[in-house]
Order: C-alpha cells, then sequence, then structure tokens
C-alpha cells in the first residue's frame, strides 16, 4: 500500500512454524520503477511475525512500481523465494 509520499507499506501473515519459517526471519522488500529502471530494497526489514514493513522510496513519488516481498533467516543462511506482490502507484 502506497499511502504516504515516497513509502511502500507492505503486509504480510505470519507463516511461522510452517516448513522452516521462524518469528527471527527478517523481510526482503523490493521496489522496481520501471521509468527510472531503478531497484530499491532492503534486507534487514521487519521481523516476519511484525506482519508489516514500510520501504522507503523516496525518489519514486509519482510513479508505477512493481513490488516483491521475500525472507531472509536471522543467520542469513536461508532465504525465501520472493512473491510479487503487486503494482501500485506512489504518491
Amino acid at each position: 500500500i502506497a499511502d504516504h509520499p515516497g513509502e511502500i507499506r507492505f503486509g504480510w501473515q505470519n507463516n511461522t512454524g510452517l516448513g522452516i519459517a521462524k518469528d527471527t526471519d527478517r523481510a526482503v522488500l523490493v521496489a522496481y520503477c520501471r521509468d527510472l529502471n531503478q531497484t530499491v530494497y532492503t534486507r534487514e526489514g521487519s521481523l516476519r511475525n511484525a506482519e508489516t514493513g514500510i520501504l522507503s522510496v523516496p525518489g519514486f513519488s509519482g510513479k508505477q512500481v512493481h513490488t516483491w516481498v521475500a525472507f531472509i533467516s536471522g543467520n542469513g543462511k536461508e532465504v525465501a523465494n520472493s512473491i510479487y506482490a503487486g503494482e501500485l502507484m506512489i504518491p
């Protein structure tokens, strides 16, 4: 959801305990702006059990972006496949 200028709010369901998913996994949040041919991401997003995270994308205001979310284990050794989270306009 992009309801604040230069920010994307991601939301997910906590699936801790499914497979190797843990509360301590961190969200990997990604946004790609085709118009600018630029990607912004964070590997240090919110914990899985927070069920929400913010990605700052100040240079993308007024642009359409594609978004993805994935998770990385606390020790950085396990990474989940990313999931396409949709396209949206950044205010």
